[in-house]
């Protein structure tokens, strides 16, 4: 991917907000997703064990 690509669809604006509001959002985000996954996968094998 061409580097200019990602320049036009950078917001003019900047961050809307602080970057560690963000990165704090993404890191909670994927633990949640992670935390689904397991949970998911695990009552899978919970279920086919019984």
């Amino acid at each position: 991917m061409d580097s200019g690509i990602l320049n036009l669809l950078q917001d003019p604006a900047g961050v809307p907000f602080y970057p560690v509001v963000f990165q704090a959002l993404y890191v909670l985000t994927w633990a949640l997703h992670a935390l689904f996954v397991f949970l998911s996968l695990g009552s899978l094998g919970l279920s086919l064990y019984g």
